[in-house]
Protein backbone atom coordinates (compact mmCIF):
# COMPACT_ATOMS: atom_id res chain seq x y z
CA UNK A 1 0.00 0.00 0.00
CA UNK A 2 1.29 3.35 -0.49
CA UNK A 3 2.38 5.15 2.12
CA UNK A 4 2.18 8.95 2.10
CA UNK A 5 4.85 9.64 4.54
CA UNK A 6 7.81 7.91 2.99
CA UNK A 7 10.45 9.90 1.69
CA UNK A 8 11.33 8.04 -1.08
CA UNK A 9 8.13 9.42 -2.98
CA UNK A 10 7.97 12.83 -4.33
CA UNK A 11 4.76 13.95 -3.45
CA UNK A 12 6.51 12.99 0.54
CA UNK A 13 9.40 14.70 -0.50
CA UNK A 14 7.22 17.61 -1.38
CA UNK A 15 5.23 17.49 1.71
CA UNK A 16 8.32 17.53 3.87
CA UNK A 17 9.98 20.85 1.97
CA UNK A 18 6.48 22.39 2.67
CA UNK A 19 6.54 21.98 5.74
CA UNK A 20 10.18 23.28 6.63
CA UNK A 21 9.15 26.46 4.87
CA UNK A 22 6.02 26.90 7.11
CA UNK A 23 8.66 26.30 9.87
CA UNK A 24 10.94 28.51 8.83
CA UNK A 25 8.35 31.21 7.60
CA UNK A 26 6.12 30.96 11.63
CA UNK A 27 10.41 30.98 13.31
CA UNK A 28 11.07 34.42 11.41
CA UNK A 29 7.93 35.70 12.25
CA UNK A 30 8.57 35.11 15.67
CA UNK A 31 11.84 36.40 15.91
CA UNK A 32 10.91 39.28 13.45
CA UNK A 33 7.47 40.29 13.65
CA UNK A 34 7.93 43.77 12.20
CA UNK A 35 9.54 42.20 9.65
CA UNK A 36 6.87 39.45 8.55
CA UNK A 37 7.70 38.45 4.61
CA UNK A 38 5.00 38.53 2.66
CA UNK A 39 2.41 35.05 3.03
CA UNK A 40 2.32 32.33 0.04
CA UNK A 41 -1.09 31.54 -1.27
CA UNK A 42 -3.40 29.25 1.03
CA UNK A 43 -0.95 29.90 3.69
CA UNK A 44 -3.67 29.81 6.33
CA UNK A 45 -5.31 26.92 5.06
CA UNK A 46 -2.55 24.89 5.59
CA UNK A 47 -1.97 26.01 8.47
CA UNK A 48 -5.27 25.02 9.73
CA UNK A 49 -5.11 21.73 8.16
CA UNK A 50 -2.28 21.17 10.03
CA UNK A 51 -3.89 22.67 13.23
CA UNK A 52 -6.65 20.02 12.52
CA UNK A 53 -4.76 17.05 12.09
CA UNK A 54 -2.61 17.13 15.44
CA UNK A 55 -4.44 14.50 17.62
CA UNK A 56 -6.74 16.13 20.50
CA UNK A 57 -5.82 15.25 23.60
CA UNK A 58 -7.62 11.91 25.01
CA UNK A 59 -10.64 12.61 26.93
CA UNK A 60 -11.04 12.42 30.77
CA UNK A 61 -10.86 8.61 32.19
CA UNK A 62 -14.56 9.55 33.68
CA UNK A 63 -16.02 10.75 30.65
CA UNK A 64 -14.62 7.88 28.66
CA UNK A 65 -16.38 5.64 31.36
CA UNK A 66 -19.64 7.30 31.43
CA UNK A 67 -19.25 7.47 26.90
CA UNK A 68 -18.91 2.92 27.31
CA UNK A 69 -22.02 2.98 30.11
CA UNK A 70 -24.23 4.62 28.41
CA UNK A 71 -25.32 2.30 26.32
CA UNK A 72 -26.28 0.29 29.46
CA UNK A 73 -27.94 2.59 31.29
CA UNK A 74 -30.06 3.26 28.20
CA UNK A 75 -31.23 -0.11 28.18
CA UNK A 76 -31.71 -0.29 32.29
CA UNK A 77 -33.83 2.79 31.54
CA UNK A 78 -36.06 1.32 28.82
CA UNK A 79 -36.59 -2.12 30.85
CA UNK A 80 -37.72 -0.23 33.84
CA UNK A 81 -40.05 2.19 32.02
CA UNK A 82 -41.40 -1.17 30.33
CA UNK A 83 -41.74 -3.26 34.05
CA UNK A 84 -43.43 0.15 34.75
CA UNK A 85 -46.07 0.44 32.57
CA UNK A 86 -46.59 -3.55 33.18
CA UNK A 87 -47.33 -2.78 36.33
CA UNK A 88 -49.35 0.00 36.31
CA UNK A 89 -51.57 -2.01 33.88
CA UNK A 90 -51.27 -4.97 36.35
CA UNK A 91 -52.41 -2.89 39.15
CA UNK A 92 -55.73 -1.91 37.14
CA UNK A 93 -56.17 -5.49 36.39
CA UNK A 94 -56.21 -6.55 39.79
CA UNK A 95 -58.44 -3.53 40.86
CA UNK A 96 -60.75 -4.19 38.55
CA UNK A 97 -61.07 -7.91 39.87
CA UNK A 98 -61.09 -6.64 43.18
CA UNK A 99 -64.30 -4.71 43.00
CA UNK A 100 -65.98 -7.23 40.62
CA UNK A 101 -65.63 -9.51 44.01
CA UNK A 102 -67.20 -6.71 46.21
CA UNK A 103 -70.15 -7.00 43.38
CA UNK A 104 -70.19 -10.51 43.28
CA UNK A 105 -70.51 -10.90 47.49
CA UNK A 106 -73.87 -10.21 48.03
CA UNK A 107 -72.79 -9.69 51.83
CA UNK A 108 -70.90 -6.09 51.21
CA UNK A 109 -73.96 -3.84 49.72
CA UNK A 110 -72.38 -0.85 51.51
CA UNK A 111 -69.67 -1.63 49.48
CA UNK A 112 -71.29 -2.42 46.46
CA UNK A 113 -71.57 1.62 45.33
CA UNK A 114 -67.50 2.10 45.70
CA UNK A 115 -67.39 -0.58 43.61
CA UNK A 116 -69.55 0.54 40.94
CA UNK A 117 -67.58 3.78 41.06
CA UNK A 118 -64.21 2.00 40.57
CA UNK A 119 -65.25 -0.05 38.12
CA UNK A 120 -66.86 3.03 35.79
CA UNK A 121 -64.09 4.80 35.77
CA UNK A 122 -65.89 8.09 37.50
CA UNK A 123 -65.31 7.19 40.96
CA UNK A 124 -61.40 7.72 40.63
CA UNK A 125 -61.53 11.50 40.65
CA UNK A 126 -64.66 11.53 43.27
CA UNK A 127 -62.20 10.08 45.65
CA UNK A 128 -59.11 11.91 45.04
CA UNK A 129 -61.54 15.24 45.40
CA UNK A 130 -60.97 16.40 41.73
CA UNK A 131 -64.59 15.92 39.65
CA UNK A 132 -66.86 18.25 42.63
Amino acid sequence: MWNSHDPSTPRAARAVREDEAVRRLLEAAAARPDELPSLPPFFAARVRAVAAARVSPAPHPLAAAALHTLPALAVLLAVLSAWAAFETAHATDTQDDAAMVVLANREAATDAPLAAMLLSGSGEDRLSGGGK
